[in-house]
């Protein structure tokens, strides 16, 4: 790049502005990335605390289970939950 008097030539214009752009775009995304309302970045289940007893009651509440889809989910969730059971670590007494 050649410099005429000690300024700045015509690709140096578009590289500089160019880079301030992409940057300022990235601060931008970066904020607006940190203060969105979704902190879970997901929207997950987990993230709100929900267990999936209250998500099953929620969904046939809402309509989106039939009652016998519900009862049957209900009894595969108490099957999950009692095979989930913690059990004694190997090599413990007893």
């Amino acid at each position: 790049m050649m410099y005429w008097g000690n300024h700045m030539g015509t690709s140096d214009w578009i590289f500089s502005i160019l880079g301030t752009v992409i940057l300022v775009g990235l601060i931008v995304a970066l904020v607006v990335w940190v203060v969105s309302p979704r902190g879970d970045r997901g929207g997950s289940a987990s993230a709100t605390g929900e267990s999936p007893r209250e998500i099953l009651d929620r969904r046939l509440a809402g309509g989106e289970l039939t009652p016998e889809q519900y009862s049957q989910l209900h009894e595969t969730l108490d099957g999950a939950a009692a095979n989930s059971r913690p059990r004694d670590p190997a090599g413990s007494p007893g």
